[in-house]
Formats: C-alpha cells, sequence, structure tokens
C-alpha cells in the first residue's frame, strides 16, 4: 500500500511558468553576434549561483557571455516573456490548503520578485524554496535535503514536479517520489495515479 502524499512541490521555469531562458539567448545571440550557447549558460549560472547578490542578476547575466549590459531592455523584454504555462494555475489552485505546496525552483532573487510581481504566484505555496534562498542548486542533493528539513514531511509522503529528469534523480534517490512534466493533462493523470486528489 502507497503512502499518502502530503506535500507537493513544483519547479517553476517550464512547469508552473514558460521558460525564457532560452528565449533570451535567441535574441541576444542575434543583437550582439553572440553564440546561444554561451549566453544560455551564463542564463543557468547567474540563476544557479547563490552569490549573485539582489540587483545583481542582470550585470552577472550579460557578463556572462562579455555583452555590454542593458537592464531595462533585459526586464522589459523578460516581462513579455512571463506567460503561466496553460492550465497550471487551476492544478494548484485546487491543491491549496489540501497539500503542502512547494515552490522549488533556480531562480535568483531579482528573477524571483520579478516573476512574482508580474505574475503573483508565490500566493500559491506554503513554502517558497528558490536556490538564492537555500543557498544550494538543483540537481545538488542538498537542495531537496534543505526543503525535507523546512517542511518535516518524510521524503515518501513528498512528491516533486520537474520538466528536467536531471533534476529528478536526486529527489528519488531520497525517496520523493517525482512526476517528469511534460503539461498539464499529462500532469494530472500521472498525479492520480500516485493517489493525488484532484
Amino acid at each position: 500500500m502507497n503512502v499518502a502524499i502530503r506535500s507537493i512541490w513544483f519547479d517553476a521555469g517550464g512547469v508552473l511558468l514558460q521558460g525564457i531562458g532560452h528565449r533570451l539567448a535567441e535574441f541576444y545571440a542575434q543583437k550582439h553576434h553572440v553564440p546561444r550557447e554561451l549566453i544560455l549558460e551564463s542564463w543557468n549560472k547567474t540563476h544557479t549561483d547563490p552569490a549573485v547578490p539582489l540587483g545583481g542578476f542582470w550585470k552577472s547575466y550579460f557578463k556572462g557571455f562579455g555583452a555590454q549590459e542593458d537592464i531595462d531592455e533585459a526586464t522589459a523584454l523578460y516581462k513579455t516573456m512571463l506567460h503561466p504555462v496553460e492550465g497550471m494555475e487551476e492544478i494548484v489552485a485546487s491543491l491549496k490548503g489540501r497539500y503542502v505546496l512547494v515552490l522549488a525552483n533556480n531562480e535568483s532573487h531579482d528573477t524571483d520578485l520579478l516573476r512574482d510581481s508580474f505574475l503573483q504566484h508565490f500566493r500559491w505555496f506554503d513554502y517558497r524554496c528558490s536556490s538564492w534562498m537555500l543557498r544550494v542548486a538543483k540537481p545538488d542533493e542538498e537542495f531537496y535535503r534543505r526543503i525535507l528539513d523546512i517542511v518535516k514531511i518524510p521524503p515518501e509522503e513528498c512528491l516533486f514536479i520537474d520538466d528536467r529528469e536531471v533534476n529528478l534523480v536526486p529527489a528519488r534517490a531520497l525517496g520523493i517520489r517525482t512526476i517528469l512534466f511534460k503539461d498539464a493533462q499529462q500532469l494530472k493523470s500521472e498525479m492520480r495515479k500516485l493517489g493525488v486528489d484532484i
């Protein structure tokens, strides 16, 4: 008999919100004639580096691919690219109050606040566990251990949802149940199989 799930953890980019890093990389690759992969590498590194201070995300991002920073342009572009994944707000809203909900994402302090100022998605969660807060990023196993310490729920009673398999592997190793996210319909189906009341 399976143990009932009590806590559900959601990644943000690619699960709750459409991913932005790739789209920004396309834009700046054309603008600055820099390889897209270099820009994406800078995005990923800046997002997961807990040493990036509040107010320092864009400076670090542009420095990573050697471009002149234009924070106003980048912020405006970022805002135009912020869109929830279809069906996800309804799913999270239906779970709120019945499960302990956790936002478990790799995010800089700046972009975390920027996303929420536009989408108000923090209100859905009992705990926000962004990498800048935990001082460690996925897929480091310590990321998941710290969340377990915060929620005080055994790993087998937790479910983690992410769109990247590499982030699910260490969670599974700790006994946390996982779902590789594709879309809202697939997620509902997989959650029901695990006994989540959705």
